[in-house]
């Protein structure tokens, strides 16, 4: 112990001294608490325990030899030692930063995908170090009342800020068990790091020691845990896995219809069982109201709007009406868009609280949002992960378009050439026709071929096009199906038979009796009484994509989606597109650019915002949704004893 506490002693602290080494190691070792969090919880492999577990117990044994070591030297009880106020401050300063850290990077993942709250949260850490450091040194300097106060001022202040942007930047109720834990933390951080000041004044008696403080503390563990949980593989698995443990939790309040499939993991094997049945007054209980502009990519001309904003508009409601196919009084949720002063007109898109890594998903919709200069879609999605994750559109129209379409959008290396042979479905590959021109709307027919590279950067498509299958009927999307009465658009997302899968049928009529049966029961709270969906008794559907082993694109190109409603006008594609397929409108609503050519985007928002009445047209009406998944191989328990 002598020869440790020499070499401590003699090697380590006149070279660095207290703060540089204690600092790098709380840094490293909040990384490693994080990753022991991540992985003991979210399952990472056995080996990769093994090490984390190592270097979190070296990391604690290295802060000890720190703090004891030079006492041993000098022939110092460790008892004594660890008594010490400057040495039990540092560790339990380490223990809590580390479960602090991981507290807030739980909250900061829950709507996983918004990088604007993790850059809040960093911002807010380094305002609050930065005034601690600063007042704390002022305080050193010159230690008299006025100083101490402002002192103890700054401290409550940056704590309550720090903690009012976590509060701000989660949802209001849904969050609001995190609010008293991380202010108890903050109030243990601050009193904690008070006594480490005060005792050892050499920690912030430097600059080198200030700014290494500055830097390790306040930005480089949160930036080092965002990016690895932003984007390693390990990481991507388990916070998918958590953002369904979450979303079963804020679901509580809804009607319990979830099997126990959370449970497992593995490949999907045997029959469907129900996830979700999305109906009713619950149905909003199962999404997120996104509340701002829309993206860049689509630059719809609108605002989405939050749920009570939404609800105060009359935009978002349930009406009980009677179901004109069963006669029985059905609970009919409602969506609209409403005008503005503004222009842009306010708008509703559902993001869902559920991940998914495959599934079947079936969509009774009894009406959907049609017309010229409206962008209607019902898709699955993970935005932060995009394109490398997957988006599949299930329901999506431009311009009152009467085809159903379904498409995929990707990273690179997923396409269907050779791959989907012609009788695996009824539809056929959309046609490229080069992107229009964006001034006369006109397209560049040279290039046309077949839309089957998933790509969201295939050459010879449009940017952002993906594999695109289409119907072979013209009366499956927007105006004819409403004519008809609705439709239901069911999708398949099976990895294990290497496929993805779309059906539409409208009227509703023309449902397999399977369909029928499986929408009608699915709201009973007997499972038994239940009828569960069999695809394969619906015939040959109108989209097939092949994904797995032995094909062009790899399964892993699709994971950790979410349901994605949204409703918005103009923007990248319907604007693009308004002059060619609403030439009359486009004539009436004409704008020009400074050359006197017809700028379709700027004419489309024209028409939106004279708020004409066939946006009337532009409504959801949905009789529900109904997710399903396969019960998976193994139960984690049986992983867990394994391990």
């Amino acid at each position: 112990m002598q020869l440790i506490g020499s070499l401590s002693s003699n090697l380590i602290a006149p070279w660095f001294g207290p703060v540089s080494v204690v600092a790098p190691i709380y840094f490293s070792a909040t990384l490693v608490f994080n990753l022991i969090i991540f992985g003991f919880i979210l399952g990472l492999e056995f080996f990769d325990r093994i090490m984390i577990v190592g270097t979190y117990v070296i990391a604690i044994g290295t802060v000890l030899l720190q703090v004891v070591g030079p006492g041993i030297q000098n022939g110092q009880d460790i008892g004594e030692l660890l008594g010490h106020s400057y040495a039990l401050s540092w560790f339990l300063f380490l223990l809590v930063s580390m479960v602090v850290s991981t507290i807030i990077m739980v909250t900061s993942i829950k709507k996983y995908g918004e990088y604007k709250r993790i850059a809040i949260l960093l911002i807010a850490r380094s305002t609050s170090y930065t005034l601690n450091l600063t007042v704390s040194r002022a305080f050193l300097l010159n230690p008299d009342h006025f100083v101490l106060i402002s002192f103890i001022v700054i401290k409550v202040v940056s704590g309550a800020i720090y903690t009012y942007a976590i509060v701000v930047q989660s949802t209001a109720v849904k969050q609001a068990k995190f609010i008293p834990l991380n202010a108890t933390t903050i109030i243990l951080l601050n009193a904690i790091t008070g006594v480490i000041i005060w005792e050892d004044w050499r920690v912030i008696s430097s600059w080198v020691g200030y700014v290494c403080v500055f830097l390790l503390l306040a930005l480089g563990c949160d930036l080092l845990l965002s990016a690895n949980l932003l984007t390693n593989d390990n990481a991507e698995l388990g916070r998918a896995k958590l953002m369904r443990r979450f979303q079963l939790e804020r679901s509580s309040g809804s009607r319990n219809l979830y099997s126990d499939i959370a449970d497992y993991e593995g490949e999907p094997i045997g029959p469907y069982r129900l996830v979700e049945a999305q109906e009713g007054h619950n149905f909003f209980s199962f999404y997120d109201f996104y509340d701002g502009p829309d993206s860049i990519g689509s630059a719809g001309y609108n605002m989405y709007v939050s749920e009570e904003k939404a609800v105060e508009l009359d935009i978002a409601k349930v009406i009980t009406e009677t179901d004109p196919l069963s006669g029985d009084p059905v609970d009919f949720v409602h969506m609209y868009s409403a005008p503005t002063k503004k222009g842009p007109r306010d708008s509703i898109r559902l993001e869902g609280r559920r991940r998914f890594d495959h599934g079947l998903f079936i969509l009774d919709v009894r009406h959907q949002p049609d017309g010229c200069g409206v962008w209607p879609a019902f898709w699955l999605t993970d935005e932060a992960a995009w394109p490398r994750n997957g988006e599949v559109d299930i329901l999506e129209g431009v311009n009152g378009q009467t085809a159903a379409k379904t498409a995929l959008h990707t990273s690179d290396k997923c396409d269907m050439y050779a791959h989907v042979s012609p009788w695996s479905m009824t539809g056929d590959w959309e046609w490229v026709t080069g992107i229009p021109n964006q001034f006369t709307g006109e397209p560049d027919f040279k290039t046309a071929k077949p839309a089957d590279n998933c790509w969201v950067m295939a050459q010879h498509q449009w940017a952002n096009e993906g594999c695109t299958a289409i119907h072979d009927r013209n009366d499956t999307l927007g105006a004819p199906v409403n004519d008809n009465g609705g439709g239901v658009y069911a999708l398949e997302w099976d990895p294990e038979n290497k496929a993805i899968k779309s059906w539409v049928f409208s009227p509703i009529q023309e449902m397999p009796e399977n369909l029928i049966d499986t929408i009608d029961t699915a709201g009973l709270k007997d499972e038994s009484k239940r009828v569960m969906p069999d695809p394969q008794s619906w015939g040959t559907p109108y989209a097939f994509f092949a994904i797995g082993e032995e094909t062009g694109c790899s399964a892993d190109h699709f994971k950790n989606m979410r349901i994605v409603f949204n409703l918005a006008f103009c923007g990248t594609v319907s604007g693009n597109r308004f002059t060619r397929e609403c030439p009359a409108l486009a004539k009436k609503f004409n704008v020009t650019n400074m050359e006197g050519i017809n700028d379709p985007v700027e004419t489309c928002n024209a028409y939106v915002e004279s708020d004409p009445e066939a946006l009337d047209e532009a409504y959801w009406k949905i009789r529900g949704v109904f997710v399903y998944q396969r019960e998976l191989r193994k139960p984690k328990k049986d992983l867990t004893e394994k391990n």
